[in-house]
């Protein structure tokens, strides 16, 4: 059986029945699926009748944040963690900012200095 089934790679016809069984049971628990196609991966009801094509479930969105701390008077480059944020500021920090980015998606979150 494959465990990760975000990263299967093998026609639904050439899997395990385990693997299918894990497959369907996890779309009808709301999971979403995807296809590989010549453009990549693609979102897709599932509709495992389909044997040579590629399904997946559709991997959680990475959220990547970045912290900038801001002053009255400038705003400093971004870090890549709260702590590097708060070991590179001074006395004068209003606030940190979190900027966070997923799939093309980008919030802003103001943070306690």
């Amino acid at each position: 059986m494959t465990h990760d089934l975000t990263k299967i790679t093998t026609p639904f016809g050439l899997l395990d029945a385990e693997t299918q069984k894990a497959l369907m049971e996890a779309h009808r628990n709301g999971k979403a699926t995807q296809i590989y196609t010549q453009d990549g991966w693609e979102d897709m009801p599932a509709a495992f009748s389909f044997i040579s094509v590629v399904w997946r479930i559709k991997p959680e969105a990475e959220v990547v944040s970045r912290w900038v701390n801001v002053y009255d008077h400038e705003v400093v480059v971004s870090e890549s963690s709260r702590e590097l944020a708060d070991k590179y500021a001074d006395n004068e920090r209003v606030c940190v900012l979190r900027i966070d980015y997923c799939d093309g998606d980008v919030s802003f979150h103001k943070e306690e200095n």
